[in-house]
């Protein structure tokens, strides 16, 4: 058999990985991250670059690279976001399975043969692994085999996503079956928190999803704060980056009342810790937002089984949430900034912490 026949086989036996790649400002990294795809041990897969309108000679990069490898692709637009740029690499995608990955970031030398063998011998739509924060080297693994390894529906994995940081809300720690996600989209509105809910409509979509999480590091994360410099922002409206994601997540159609229920109690918590926050100004939007937000989720939070003394302390705290509301909406207080009420709360919240 010739040589070129036996490629062409084996790239017709083995599933084809589509790399989505968005990149801004990331010179200083980019070419790290391409060069641990390129040095995978696997030859079936493709990188799609969407160069989300860098300034900095990223996409000089990307150019070159495209040059030399007919499997990379790059696109040039302005800046829009990195959602938007993943959204115009799902349009262009031809691989049996989708891994986002960031342009900072690293994968695992040996990821895709990994991928494969756990493909090859489960069949799953999803395959789920552990980020690591660390830039020592990764282990390399001899003993596949040996490899812990659990299941999960779609139901039990949306809460493990909420609940358990081995598992979190990243898409660059999954890969992805393709037919799943052809009709799906990341939110082009939210800058924080879009992965999350990406997960969660991929899960509402498709609730019969066969999903395997393997208990290995394959993947490094860069921490986004040193990197792309992105605030703890607060939209215009006053709500954090969080709040306000979660609080789109659990509009999501279908999503599993399980899985919703568990994402209300946790919003609530999170909403009252994230506004008890006495220098935080607020405009009346966002109090009215806040209020919708605690209204919908505080059921939920109080029938749970979160320990007694939290709820206690949540309750205070919506207490006095419930009066800074009324000074704000009556005009009496234009920020949460005077003395008086800034000295009050802090006491408050100096108790019951």
């Amino acid at each position: 058999m010739h040589k070129n026949d036996v490629l062409d086989l084996k790239l017709f036996l083995y599933p084809r990985f589509s790399v989505i790649v968005p990149v801004y400002n990331c010179k200083e990294y980019l070419t790290n991250c391409l060069s641990s795809l390129l040095a995978q041990d696997y030859e079936n897969y493709e990188i799609i670059i969407i160069d989300d309108g860098s300034t900095d000679g990223s996409g000089k990069i990307c150019d070159e690279y495209a040059n030399k490898f007919n499997f990379i692709r790059v696109t040039h637009t302005e800046n829009f976001g990195c959602a938007h740029a993943r959204n115009l690499a799902l349009k262009q995608l031809n691989g049996d399975y989708i891994f986002f990955c960031d342009a900072d970031d690293i994968p695992h030398p040996q990821l895709f043969k990994i991928l494969f063998h756990f493909i090859n011998k489960n069949h799953p739509d999803v395959i789920s692994y552990k980020p690591k924060d660390s830039e020592k080297n990764f282990e390399i693994y001899d003993n596949l085999d040996e490899i812990t390894v659990k299941f999960f529906n779609a139901v039990d994995f949306g809460l493990k996503i909420i609940t358990d940081d081995k598992f979190n809300g990243y898409l660059c720690n999954k890969i992805i079956k393709a037919e799943y996600v052809n009709k799906l989209n990341l939110d082009e509105d939210l800058k924080m928190c879009e992965d999350l809910k990406f997960n969660m409509e991929l899960i509402a979509q498709n609730q019969n999803l066969n999903i395997m999480h393997l208990d290995m590091e394959l993947y490094f994360y860069r921490d986004w704060n040193s990197v792309t410099k992105r605030e703890n922002y607060y939209r215009k409206s006053g709500l954090s980056g969080i709040v306000y994601g979660w609080s789109k997540v659990i509009e999501i159609k279908n999503l599993p009342d399980e899985v919703k229920k568990c994402m209300k109690v946790r919003l609530y918590k999170k909403a009252i810790g994230d506004l008890f926050i006495p220098s935080r100004k607020m405009s009346k939007q966002a109090i009215e937002k806040s209020q919708e937000i605690l209204q919908i989720c505080k059921q939920d939070y109080f029938k749970s089984d979160r320990p007694l003394i939290e709820k206690f302390r949540i309750f205070i705290k919506y207490v006095l949430l419930s009066n800074k509301f009324t000074h704000l909406m009556t005009g009496k207080l234009l920020s949460f900034r005077s003395e008086e009420h800034t000295s009050e709360l802090q006491s408050h919240h100096d108790l019951v912490c």
